[in-house]
């Protein structure tokens, strides 16, 4: 079966079964109430146990160290020591996230714990990127109608993506990859999605 079909029908399958996940869905806020956090006892032996794999296991840090100009060992050391310092879980874990991420190579990921490993977060329209006049644009290309109410009826299909939350679309897009294991490098030299 070609690649094409089986994005298609699987892009079908949620469009179909969206009505039922959004009656299930909740607000971020709500979700976040409802998560417990680790212990500073638990979130010391998740450092020790990254710093043991990356230093006796990893055996691509020194490519990744040179490659990058990163040294996530000397990171989690740092983290270890100002773990104190954390007042939330999701502080915590976007740092572990954004270390691991840092080495930019799909076999190496920080997963999170219950409850946020089985939650998922998704945006109500899909984005691409074109040229015009040698300009790259970034156009929503499809919107999810179950989604989509009356006060933002004027954000449709063809409408020009500028900004995400106040960043500029591009540097949006480079700080997204990022954090995005495996980032492509498109021409000019910088890391993005493919969009």
């Amino acid at each position: 079966m070609p690649r094409g079909d089986v994005a298609a029908r699987a892009s079908q399958a949620i469009h179909k079964n969206a009505p039922s996940v959004l009656r299930t869905s909740q607000p971020l806020a709500k979700f976040l109430d409802r998560a417990y956090g680790l212990t500073p006892r638990q979130r010391a032996q998740v450092v020790d146990k990254a710093i043991m794999l990356l230093e006796g296991f990893y055996v691509h840090l020194p490519l990744k160290r040179a490659m990058y100009a990163i040294d996530p060992v000397r990171r989690l050391r740092l983290l270890r020591h100002r773990l104190p310092q954390f007042t939330s879980d999701r502080q915590f874990h976007a740092e572990m996230t954004d270390i691991f991420m840092s080495l930019r190579d799909l076999h190496t990921k920080y997963d999170l714990p219950q409850p946020f490993a089985n939650a998922h977060a998704w945006l109500p329209f899909q984005l691409e990127s074109c040229f015009e006049r040698g300009v790259r644009q970034y156009i929503v290309s499809k919107t999810a109608k179950h989604f989509m109410k009356a006060e933002h009826r004027d954000f449709d299909r063809g409408v020009e993506m500028l900004s995400w939350n106040g960043v500029p679309i591009e540097r949006a897009i480079e700080l997204a990859a990022a954090q995005t294991g495996g980032a492509i490098r498109p021409r000019g030299g910088r890391w993005g999605l493919r969009l």
